[in-house]
């Protein structure tokens, strides 16, 4: 059988999924086996940060390849002008076949509907950041927590997906469609951008999973897997909760199908993979419900905080024969280098006037040295974790986060202090004053103007 030289592209985006929440990255709760075999294959990065600590924003930043603010994205519901030319645009210029499934939360109106920007098929789309149920027929329920009651959004229905039976998962069925489209595409070049909706709430999971993980520690109902880290917040210090390691063991399960059906198709050693997060794993609320799904433990607070918990996340890149298998990489990277970095693995034209912030992390097409230039994160609002609007700037070893209410600045040296338990500005005033100005200078520079 003969295939086209390109390769294709597969980009995993799992959705509130923390940084330790792998097997490959030292979690000894959640089975994660398909995704530590694909970092055996492929490199991982222990510095990988998302564009932001919330899902829209993040979303935009990877899809357009700039720091979101530059966007126009600074709250949690994303959108995507059509100026933008988005990474799918690039690869079905390049003659690929795009596919969409899953959480696409960057705007459903006309213009900004996944079919508009770049995705020829789009499956089980809806207009929330979550699904209404993982369970078949995707309708909600009205339910986030286990005995929790809230009003019905239908909004948050998963339409399409028609045909299933009583008791289909909501990961497995998307699973199933993307691997159709795989058998059907075999012979051309494709992006599929798989973004689940695993493993954001609503905090369901299969009962024969779940099952298998209370034993290994059901802390469910008790308060005392929760730590009081500011008064604004509680985190959860353990990942004991057996429902949300049942959706992690879900969504492992279909990156298992997917590589499966590449090794079977022959289309294994021609297909780049990407897997990595939006944003740090949910572990920090201001009502301290003792639910919580998970921890992100030695790093601070999660989802919502400039805390390295709220930003740091997982990031596997394989490419047989381009990328080192087994490898790993302290680089420190972010989700708008995803846009370069997979056009220069694929051989195609760079769009330096579009991915304007991202770093094509191998230098594959430059052949230079890579260089991480600052990283700045901007979020204004407010936020269910307990977050206060604040920005945050990393350059070097460092990151400075400041409240945007009080002016108050935290500095701490991420090299040496991964856990952030030092702030050590006041003996560093020099630096500190330095990071705040560039950080001001660079909000003022990009925050969306008001109408």
């Amino acid at each position: 059988m003969v295939y086209s030289q390109k390769p294709n592209v597969i980009f995993f985006l799992v959705d509130d999924f923390g940084w330790k929440d792998l097997g490959c990255y030292g979690s000894d709760y959640y089975e994660t086996p398909a995704v530590d075999k694909l970092a055996t294959q492929g490199m991982l990065f222990t510095q990988a940060y998302a564009p932001h600590p919330v899902c829209g924003p993040s979303r935009a930043g990877i899809m357009a390849g700039k720091m979101p603010i530059k966007t126009g994205n600074v709250g949690v519901t994303g959108h995507l002008s059509t100026h933008e030319k988005t990474m799918a645009e690039a690869f079905k210029d390049n003659g690929y076949t795009t596919y969409f499934t899953g959480k696409w939360h960057l705007g459903m109106d006309e213009g900004m509907h996944p079919k508009d920007q770049g995705f020829d098929k789009v499956v089980g789309v809806n207009h929330a950041g979550q699904p209404g149920s993982y369970f078949y027929p995707y309708k909600d329920i009205g339910q986030d927590w286990v005995g929790g009651k809230r009003r019905i959004i239908p909004i948050r229905d998963v339409l399409g997906l028609e045909g299933g039976e009583e008791g289909e998962f909501l990961t497995d069925r998307l699973t199933t469609e993307a691997i159709s489209f795989i058998e059907k595409n075999q012979k051309n070049p494709f992006f599929l951008y798989f973004s689940h909706y695993a493993v954001h709430t609503p905090l369901q999971g299969k009962a024969e999973y779940i099952k298998h993980y209370e034993p290994k520690g059901n802390e469910l109902t008790t308060r005392d897997v929760l730590l009081k880290v500011d008064d604004r917040a509680f985190s959860r210090t353990r990942q004991s909760n057996p429902i949300y390691a049942a959706n992690v063991q879900s969504m492992d399960e279909s990156i298992g199908r997917i590589m499966q059906t590449l090794e079977r198709l022959g289309l294994d050693k021609n297909t780049i993979i990407v897997f990595t997060s939006d944003n740090g794993g949910f572990s920090t609320t201001k009502g301290g419900n003792p639910q919580m799904p998970t921890s992100n433990l030695p790093l601070r607070f999660g989802k919502g905080w400039m805390y390295e918990g709220g930003i740091r996340v997982p990031a596997i890149v394989k490419y047989p024969g381009k990328v080192k298998a087994g490898a790993k990489s302290d680089k420190i990277i972010v989700g708008y280098d995803f846009y370069p970095t997979l056009l220069s693995l694929a051989g195609l034209p760079l769009m330096p006037n579009q991915h304007v912030d991202g770093v094509d992390i191998f230098n594959s097409q430059e052949k230079k040295k890579f260089k991480r230039r600052e990283m700045f994160w901007y979020y204004p609002l407010k936020h269910v974790s307990g977050h206060t609007p604040s920005a945050a700037i990393r350059k070097g070893d460092h990151k400075l986060i400041l409240d945007l209410k009080t002016d108050e600045v935290k500095l701490y040296n991420i090299k040496n202090d991964i856990s952030e338990d030092h702030e050590i500005s006041s003996s560093n005033q020099r630096l500190s004053e330095s990071l705040k100005a560039r950080l001001v200078a660079f909000i003022e520079d990009n925050k969306p103007k008001e109408n």
